[in-house]
């Protein structure tokens, strides 16, 4: 059976599939993940200046505030591992919104 996550929102709750997520909470139109090649990060998205990154755990965090810049930064860098260290981790206050099943 194919792992799984659960997106926990203060609405309302969904279970997705965990090699393709995509995100809808209540009045915003869908969000889709992006993968990426990284030994740590799954997938990333954007949306409303807020950046989601959902680790190889499965854990999906949504960080707070982030410029752009850093989402097309984590598309395009070399080691993405590399640079959510350099330039999100401990930079931006961040929520933990799903937990793998």
């Amino acid at each position: 059976m194919e792992k799984a996550i659960i997106l926990q929102a203060t609405d309302c709750q969904w279970l997705f599939p965990y090699s393709h997520v995509i995100m809808r909470k209540k009045g915003v139109n869908p969000m889709s993940m992006h993968f990426v090649a990284s030994t740590l990060v799954d997938s990333i998205g954007y949306h409303n200046g807020n950046l989601y990154i959902q680790f190889k755990s499965g854990n999906l965090y949504e960080y707070f505030n982030v410029p752009f810049r850093h989402y097309q930064g984590m598309l395009a860098a070399e080691s993405v591992g590399k640079y959510y260290g350099k330039h999100i981790r401990g930079q931006y206050p961040r929520k933990k919104i799903a937990y793998s099943l």
